[in-house]
């Protein structure tokens, strides 16, 4: 995986996502002024995911009871 990251970098401007609570894997770390800099990284939490949720109901489809 470090090798397509670093290249990248080395190109454009790289934004890295993390989905998960844990720390971001060693070889997706970097540091803003690598490259041709401007990278940035991101750590999805509760409210990202809370805020792409479709309305419920949509249409005549609710949401089960308890979720």
């Amino acid at each position: 995986m470090s090798l397509p990251i670093r290249e990248s970098r080395l190109r454009v401007p790289v934004g890295v996502v993390n989905p998960s609570a844990g720390q971001l894997a060693g070889d997706l770390r970097g540091s803003t002024s690598d490259g041709v800099g401007d990278h940035w990284w991101y750590q999805l939490d509760r409210a990202d995911f809370t805020s792409c949720q479709l309305p419920n109901p949509v249409g005549t489809c609710a949401k089960p009871l308890g979720w």
